[in-house]
Protein backbone atom coordinates (compact mmCIF):
# COMPACT_ATOMS: atom_id res chain seq x y z
CA UNK A 1 0.00 0.00 0.00
CA UNK A 2 1.39 3.53 -0.84
CA UNK A 3 1.25 5.82 2.22
CA UNK A 4 1.05 9.74 1.32
CA UNK A 5 1.22 12.34 3.70
CA UNK A 6 -1.19 15.62 2.98
CA UNK A 7 0.45 18.88 2.95
CA UNK A 8 -1.42 21.85 1.65
CA UNK A 9 1.29 24.47 -0.04
CA UNK A 10 0.10 26.17 -3.27
CA UNK A 11 -2.51 23.40 -3.38
CA UNK A 12 -2.61 19.98 -1.89
CA UNK A 13 0.11 18.33 -2.75
CA UNK A 14 1.09 14.62 -1.30
CA UNK A 15 4.25 14.12 0.24
CA UNK A 16 5.28 10.40 -0.40
CA UNK A 17 8.88 8.79 -0.46
CA UNK A 18 8.91 5.89 -2.70
CA UNK A 19 11.82 3.82 -4.15
CA UNK A 20 12.58 6.75 -6.55
CA UNK A 21 12.44 9.00 -3.96
CA UNK A 22 14.88 7.20 -1.27
CA UNK A 23 17.31 6.72 -4.42
CA UNK A 24 17.55 10.43 -4.68
CA UNK A 25 18.24 11.07 -1.43
CA UNK A 26 20.77 8.01 -1.07
CA UNK A 27 22.57 10.14 -3.75
CA UNK A 28 22.03 13.51 -2.55
CA UNK A 29 23.25 12.41 1.54
CA UNK A 30 25.66 9.96 0.45
CA UNK A 31 24.29 7.21 2.52
CA UNK A 32 21.68 4.44 2.80
CA UNK A 33 18.24 4.20 4.31
CA UNK A 34 19.59 3.72 7.58
CA UNK A 35 22.05 6.90 7.30
CA UNK A 36 18.80 8.80 6.38
CA UNK A 37 16.52 7.81 9.26
CA UNK A 38 19.71 9.11 11.55
CA UNK A 39 20.08 11.92 10.27
CA UNK A 40 16.71 13.05 9.42
CA UNK A 41 15.49 11.61 13.27
CA UNK A 42 19.00 13.03 14.77
CA UNK A 43 20.73 15.67 12.99
CA UNK A 44 18.38 17.30 9.97
CA UNK A 45 19.26 20.74 8.90
CA UNK A 46 16.89 23.26 7.50
CA UNK A 47 18.53 22.22 3.96
CA UNK A 48 17.96 18.83 4.58
CA UNK A 49 13.93 19.18 5.07
CA UNK A 50 13.98 20.85 1.87
CA UNK A 51 15.90 18.01 -0.34
CA UNK A 52 13.86 15.80 1.90
CA UNK A 53 10.61 17.94 1.41
CA UNK A 54 11.24 18.59 -2.44
CA UNK A 55 12.37 14.45 -2.77
CA UNK A 56 8.38 13.69 -1.51
CA UNK A 57 6.97 15.73 -4.11
CA UNK A 58 8.99 15.16 -6.77
CA UNK A 59 6.46 11.57 -8.09
CA UNK A 60 3.88 14.31 -8.72
CA UNK A 61 6.03 17.05 -9.97
CA UNK A 62 9.75 16.19 -11.78
CA UNK A 63 10.46 19.56 -12.31
CA UNK A 64 10.10 20.38 -9.30
CA UNK A 65 13.30 21.97 -7.26
CA UNK A 66 14.85 22.72 -4.18
CA UNK A 67 14.80 26.21 -4.27
CA UNK A 68 10.70 25.79 -5.43
CA UNK A 69 10.29 23.52 -2.63
CA UNK A 70 12.23 26.47 -0.05
CA UNK A 71 9.88 29.07 -1.63
CA UNK A 72 6.43 26.79 -1.35
CA UNK A 73 7.84 26.16 2.71
CA UNK A 74 8.55 29.58 3.53
CA UNK A 75 5.00 30.68 1.83
CA UNK A 76 3.06 27.92 3.50
CA UNK A 77 4.50 26.33 6.82
CA UNK A 78 6.27 27.25 9.54
CA UNK A 79 9.64 25.19 10.45
CA UNK A 80 7.74 23.21 13.04
CA UNK A 81 5.18 22.22 10.50
CA UNK A 82 7.49 21.26 8.00
CA UNK A 83 9.67 18.71 9.85
CA UNK A 84 6.90 16.93 11.00
CA UNK A 85 5.82 16.95 8.24
CA UNK A 86 9.01 15.10 7.12
CA UNK A 87 8.70 12.23 10.05
CA UNK A 88 5.58 11.79 9.69
CA UNK A 89 5.96 10.93 5.71
CA UNK A 90 9.31 9.20 6.41
CA UNK A 91 6.95 6.58 9.50
CA UNK A 92 4.44 6.45 6.67
CA UNK A 93 6.63 4.94 3.98
CA UNK A 94 8.05 2.08 6.40
CA UNK A 95 4.41 1.39 7.93
CA UNK A 96 4.10 -1.63 6.45
CA UNK A 97 7.98 -2.85 7.16
CA UNK A 98 7.29 -1.96 11.06
CA UNK A 99 4.20 -3.67 10.88
CA UNK A 100 5.76 -6.85 9.68
CA UNK A 101 8.70 -6.54 11.94
CA UNK A 102 5.44 -6.84 15.01
CA UNK A 103 4.26 -9.75 13.36
CA UNK A 104 5.94 -11.71 10.83
CA UNK A 105 4.08 -13.99 8.77
CA UNK A 106 3.15 -17.55 9.36
CA UNK A 107 5.90 -19.76 7.93
CA UNK A 108 4.36 -21.80 5.11
CA UNK A 109 4.78 -25.51 6.21
CA UNK A 110 2.74 -26.78 2.78
CA UNK A 111 5.33 -29.81 0.62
Amino acid sequence: MIRITKVQLDRERNLRFGFRGFIELENKFGCGIQGIMERVQKDMRMSDIAEVFCAGLKHEDRDLTTDRVIDLIDAHLDVGEAVNLVLDAFSASFGDLNEEEKNPPAANLSP
